[in-house]
C-alpha cells in the first residue's frame, strides 16, 4: 500500500465534541485568562460562521461544544472529575506553568494542548516515549526564550560576529540573556568566548551605565588624564569601543526610549554604525507615532498579528476592544490560534516540513510536542512600522 494510505489514519484530525478549556477566569491573572477566551471564542464563532457558509449540514451538526472551567476556583483534581459527566475528549490549558505540571499526568486518556511549556522532565518524557496517551500532551508557550534563541539566529544570518546584549538586572533579564547565549554558542561553534552581557539596574544610572558598556568612560579618564599631565586645552574626541557589531536589547519601552538614544551618542562619530535589536518587550502601540519616530531603524520582533495593521481580524479586534495593550493582544491571539490548531495537531505531529500559518507566528511541532512560533521582524522608519524579511540561511 502507498505510504500515504498507510498512514492515512495517523493524519486524520482531531474532531473533539466536547472541549474543555482551563484557563484563570477570576484572580490574579484573570485578564490574562479572559484573554485567551476572547481569542479562542473568535476563532469558534468564525469557523461556525465558516460552516454555516458552506451549506454542508453535518459540518453545522459536528460543532463541538466548549466548556471552560476557573484554575482559580477549582483544583485540577475537581476539574477532572467533571470530564465524564461532560464527555470531555480534548483540552485547552492550564496557562500557569505550576497548572500544568501538576495537570498532565493526571490526564493520559485524550490529547491536551496546555498554554505553557513542559516541564523539563515532562519535555523528555515527550521526546522519548512511544505510548500514544503521552503522545497526547502537546505544549503551545508564548515563549521570550523562544524569541531571544529566534533573534541569535536573525543576528547571525546578517554576518554579525560579536554581539552584545543589554538586559534589565532581573532574574528575566539574566534568563533571557543566557538564552540567547546558549543560542549564540550552537550557531558559532568556532567562537570559544562568551555572549559579552551587561544588566543595568535601573533608569536613572542609564547614562553612566552606557558609558560602562561602550567604554566610552575610560576613553573620558584617559583625555583627562592627559590634560593634567600637559596642562594644555588639547582637542579630543571621545572614543567607544569597535569590538562589538550588534546589540540586543531586552527592556520595557520606557527603558528603551532612553537606552537608544545614549547608545547613540556615545558610539564615536567616525566608528560604524552599531545596529540595534530588540525583543517584543519594547513593543508598544504609540497612537501618536512620536515614539516611534524616536526608535527609527531599531529591528524588533513579534507576532505577526501586532506587525500587520490591515490584518482583518486584527482590524475587527481594534474596532470591538480598542485601547488593549500589546500584551493582551498577544494572549488574544494565543487562544484564537489554539482552537484554530486542534485540526493542525496530527498533521504537525506527522509531518516534519509541515507548518500552519497562524497569528503568533507560521507553527510547526518540534519533538517534544511543543509548538514552535517564528515571529516576524520589523523596524521603525520616519515613525512607521515596516515588517522586513528576514535572510535565509545557506542550508
Amino acid at each position: 500500500m502507498p505510504t500515504q494510505l498507510t498512514d492515512i489514519h495517523e493524519l486524520s484530525p482531531y474532531q473533539p465534541e466536547n472541549i474543555a478549556v482551563l484557563i484563570p477566569l477570576s484572580g490574579r491573572f484573570q485578564q490574562q485568562g479572559k484573554a485567551i477566551q476572547y481569542g479562542l471564542l473568535d476563532a469558534f464563532y468564525k469557523q461556525q460562521q465558516a460552516n454555516r457558509d458552506s451549506e454542508d449540514e453535518t459540518l453545522v451538526r459536528s460543532a463541538p461544544k466548549l466548556h471552560f472551567y476557573d484554575t482559580q476556583t477549582q483544583t485540577a483534581e475537581q476539574i477532572i472529575a467533571q470530564f465524564a459527566a461532560q464527555n470531555i475528549d480534548f483540552v485547552i490549558g492550564p496557562l500557569l506553568k505550576s497548572e500544568v505540571k501538576a495537570f498532565l499526568p493526571l490526564v493520559t486518556n485524550m490529547p491536551v494542548l496546555t498554554l505553557n511549556s513542559f516541564s523539563q522532565q515532562q519535555a523528555e518524557e515527550n521526546s522519548e516515549a512511544q505510548e500514544k496517551q503521552v503522545a497526547w500532551h502537546y505544549a503551545f508557550p508564548l515563549s521570550p526564550e523562544d524569541e531571544a534563541k529566534q533573534a541569535a539566529q536573525l543576528i547571525a544570518l546578517e554576518q554579525h560576529k560579536k554581539p552584545l546584549v543589554i538586559a534589565p538586572n532581573s532574574a528575566y533579564g539574566k534568563r533571557i540573556a543566557q538564552t540567547f547565549s546558549q543560542q549564540w554558542q550552537t550557531l558559532d561553534n568556532e567562537s570559544e568566548t562568551q555572549i559579552e552581557s551587561h544588566f543595568f539596574n535601573n533608569k536613572a544610572q542609564l547614562p553612566q551605565f552606557i558609558d560602562q558598556v561602550l567604554q566610552t568612560d575610560k576613553s573620558k579618564r584617559r583625555i583627562n588624564q592627559m590634560k593634567a599631565i600637559t596642562k594644555l586645552p588639547l582637542k579630543s574626541e571621545v572614543r567607544s569601543r569597535r569590538d562589538i557589531d550588534a546589540i540586543y536589547i531586552i527592556s520595557k519601552r520606557d527603558e528603551l526610549n532612553l537606552l537608544k538614544p545614549f547608545i547613540e551618542v556615545s558610539i564615536s562619530p567616525f566608528a560604524a554604525t552599531v545596529p540595534l535589536y530588540a525583543s517584543s518587550r519594547s513593543h508598544l502601540l504609540d497612537r501618536n507615532g512620536i515614539q516611534n519616530k524616536e526608535l527609527s531603524s531599531l529591528i524588533f520582533s513579534d507576532i505577526p498579528f501586532l506587525l500587520d495593521a490591515e490584518n482583518k481580524t486584527f482590524k475587527e479586534v481594534q474596532q470591538a476592544w480598542d485601547k488593549q495593550s500589546f500584551a493582551t493582544l498577544r494572549l488574544f491571539a494565543l487562544g484564537f490560534d489554539s482552537y484554530q490548531l486542534i485540526e493542525q495537531l496530527m498533521q504537525l505531529q506527522n509531518s516534519e516540513s509541515y507548518t500552519y500559518k497562524g497569528l503568533v507566528g507560521q507553527l510547526s511541532l518540534d519533538q517534544t510536542n511543543t509548538v514552535q512560533a517564528k515571529l516576524s521582524w520589523a523596524k521603525y522608519q520616519q515613525g512607521k512600522l515596516i515588517e522586513i524579511a528576514t535572510p535565509v540561511s545557506a542550508e
